[in-house]
């Protein structure tokens, strides 16, 4: 809303600039540039009509721009309170299936060891016992995203974090798909849970490799931009249309046939949490890059 207040106040000021420059330095410029009297008095005619037409220029110029900067801003404040009642009702619907998943798993365990190992009926209860830890982990995802307060914030060398994480990112790209880590010499650090960077970066190079089919790399780079951390995750898959990134961090919002919708989500939240920032950059055919803007310590 400020934004949108201030920007009729810079057209007016913009407006005034330069109808007093105008004021100040047509005459002069016109003198500076013709000698002969009568073509002076000819071009002084014309130059109220001249000044119409580039103040008409130059206001179409700025509203369009201020137009586009107050769509964009009402755009990321809608996108803010949509993920934040997204996250609400996530919370909800974790707490209640947590309480649902928590009776199902402890009565199938009980269950199991009455039946004993032989029972025909342990495929069955071997498959409820599946199912509940599928759920347990969708709310695992669900908490995290919702997840406000309680994160055990340390100092965090982006380097040494990386390096100590690297061999569990590995195993999470196929065979096929090359892990390339690039870390500067000066690497910068952040205030952060280090079990919610490890969800952010799992979910993100995971990602990446299932964005790419046969043969690819994932390339995880760190770099330091003003008073953020930047932390990249490129692809060499096929890469996303624009109506796909607009919705990609809507909690429940897959393009995979067996994903939850959460990954991006968790990483939304988490990031935004910290204080951060999250963008993706893809063009179909291109790949896809996610880049993980974090407060920098000094």
């Amino acid at each position: 809303m400020r934004q949108r207040s201030a920007e009729p106040l810079k057209i007016a000021l913009s407006y005034a600039l330069f109808g007093g420059l105008w004021i100040l330095l047509s005459d002069r410029i016109l003198l500076w540039m013709v000698r002969d009297p009568e073509t002076l008095t000819r071009l002084q005619s014309f130059k109220g009509y001249a000044f119409v037409v580039i103040t008409a220029v130059l206001l179409h110029a700025l509203t369009r721009r201020s137009l586009a900067r107050i769509r964009q801003a009402e755009a990321q404040a809608w996108q803010a309170q949509k993920m934040e009642a997204l996250g609400r009702l996530a919370a909800t619907v974790a707490h209640d299936m947590n309480n649902a998943l928590g009776a199902m798993n402890g009565l199938a365990q009980v269950v199991q060891e009455e039946l004993g190992p032989q029972h025909p009926q342990q495929a069955n209860l071997d498959a409820i016992s599946a199912a509940g830890s599928r759920g347990r982990d969708l709310v695992r995802q669900l908490t995290a995203f919702t997840r406000h307060q309680g994160a055990q914030t340390a100092v965090l060398a982006l380097d040494e974090s990386l390096r100590a994480q690297e061999p569990l990112l590995r195993r999470l790209v196929r065979p096929e798909v090359r892990l390339d880590l690039i870390l500067p010499p000066a690497c910068p650090s952040v205030l952060m849970d280090p079990v919610q960077l490890e969800q952010v970066l799992m979910n993100l190079v995971s990602n990446a490799s299932d964005a790419i089919q046969g043969a690819g790399a994932v390339i995880l780079s760190v770099a330091q931009e003003g008073r953020w951390a930047l932390i990249s995750v490129r692809d060499t898959g096929q890469g996303m249309d624009e109506a796909t990134q607009r919705r990609i961090f809507e909690p429940f919002f897959t393009t995979k046939a067996e994903g939850t919708g959460l990954g991006l989500a968790t990483v939304y939240g988490i990031v935004h949490q910290t204080g951060g920032r999250v963008s993706v950059h893809s063009r179909v055919g291109e790949g896809t890059t996610f880049d993980v803007r974090l407060p920098r310590l000094a």
